[in-house]
């Protein structure tokens, strides 16, 4: 664990929400600040935001042409006086973690089976041109269209019923 007031020419600064957009799942922060930095190197640490905070979406910028990021990045950092011991938060990391990996497969489960809808859809199309085409030239084939049709139509339902 780093203690951020311990790295060389760190700036502990504090951030205002200047935007938040609500969605389905998660939400979007957009945080704002103005500071003063000396020249060169330095690190400025933004203190306050979420532990929960998804490494990938952080973007850092500056306006104008006297400043610009090198390189953003997330660490947690257990604050000092908030009486969390490492344990617990060490455990809702790996919980936050371990929800991250179920939603991801959720979403791969789920794109999985709208892919096998999407194959039986069509295959069920493909079924209903074959029954325009040789219903009235191949009276002998209407049994195994009937076969495949209601094949077709179980494994649908079964794609369906996999996604509730």
């Amino acid at each position: 664990m780093i203690d951020a007031s311990l790295l060389p020419r760190a700036h502990i600064l504090s951030s205002k929400v200047a935007r938040v957009t609500f969605f389905e799942d998660r939400a979007e922060v957009v945080r704002q600040l103005r500071c003063k930095v000396p020249p060169g190197s330095c690190l400025a640490v933004i203190a306050g935001v979420t532990l929960v905070i998804d490494d990938s979406s952080l973007v850092a910028t500056v306006k104008g042409s006297q400043a610009r990021v090198v390189a953003s990045s997330v660490r947690r950092a257990e604050a000092q006086g908030t009486g969390t011991r490492t344990s617990e938060r060490m455990a809702r990391e790996g919980d936050h973690l371990a929800a991250r990996k179920r939603l991801f497969e959720a979403h791969r489960n789920l794109d999985r089976a709208e892919a096998e809808q999407a194959r039986l859809q069509r295959l069920l199309v493909d079924w209903e041109r074959s029954v325009v085409r040789t219903a009235h030239a191949h009276t002998d084939q209407i049994a195994s269209l009937r076969n495949a049709y209601e094949e077709l139509s179980r494994a649908l339902e079964a794609s369906f019923s996999r996604l509730e």
